[in-house]
């Protein structure tokens, strides 16, 4: 809700705001639609459209987490181009219609295989579905995210006035934590391949990390982003001249009062 709200509050146009405000919306029906569906089981029929809902939210993040990547990507190489309404339009269509690609067919021709056991879930080689398309977008996004860091650490270096090796790290830090949420490097945790009880400590880091999302990203990216500081100062300004002038209206107005007050006690 914070992030919707400084989102449209302050009129947020860039890329980066639009993909990540959706990247929001997505990541909370994901996690709502993952605690009203996932005890649909046993009946069939809500299992199965437990399963879709699911897989398409959950990978529709990933998707949007993508498009992060490919945006920080192009800003840090090529530069940002073309018409900002097709950008938007293959954004939608990326984040929200892709991910349909792979569940349909499944729904059409393997429906049996969206119900694993008594858990509402893909069974057997159907997993890969989703679990292809996701370790081939977190394995991307760190790279990008290894340059964006690169890519900082270079610009501090060539600032013409001289800064610390602790003001690189710094900003270096501050990136890393602003970024890591939007790249999805926390959901590394839910991938680690490891069995019985010693995947319990990367689950813990897996629910901390991961599940509240939205939360470290309002926090770590939406509060520190220039754009957004610069904008409230605005806003702030703004609204305080605006106090004070109004302040200096009704001080006249009272004075004026006072002087028709006097003159007509004379």
């Amino acid at each position: 809700m914070l992030i919707h709200f400084t989102w449209v509050y302050l009129g947020l146009g860039s890329d980066n705001f639009f993909i990540s405000g959706n990247l929001a919306t997505i990541v909370t029906t994901a996690q709502a639609g993952l605690m009203g569906l996932e005890n649909t089981y046993p009946d069939k029929g809500f299992c199965i459209a437990a399963t879709v809902a699911i897989v398409f939210l959950f990978t529709s993040a990933y998707s949007w987490m993508f498009l992060f990547a490919c945006w920080k990507l192009a800003d840090c190489t090529i530069g940002i181009h073309g018409s900002k309404h097709f950008r938007r339009i293959m954004y939608v269509i990326v984040g929200y219609g892709i991910p349909w690609a792979g569940i349909i067919p499944i729904l059409l021709y393997y429906p049996d295989n969206l119900i694993n056991g008594k858990i509402c879930w893909l069974t057997e080689w159907t997993q890969w579905i989703f679990m292809g398309p996701v370790y081939c977008i977190l394995g991307f996004n760190q790279l990008v995210l290894l340059l964006s860091l690169w890519n900082r650490w270079k610009k501090d270096c060539e600032k013409e006035e001289r800064k610390s090796l602790k003001h690189k790290l710094t900003n270096l830090v501050v990136t890393f934590f602003g970024e890591m949420h939007l790249f999805g490097t926390t959901w590394l945790f839910g991938l680690i391949p490891l069995t019985g009880y010693s995947t319990l400590p990367f689950g813990w880091a897996f629910i901390l990390l991961a599940g509240p999302q939205n939360f470290y990203m309002f926090f770590l990216y939406y509060c520190t982003h220039k754009d957004v500081l610069a904008l409230l100062a605005s806003h702030y300004e703004d609204t305080v001249e605006a106090t004070l002038e109004e302040i200096k209206k009704k001080k006249a107005q009272r004075g004026g009062r006072s002087s028709d007050t006097e003159e007509g006690s004379d």
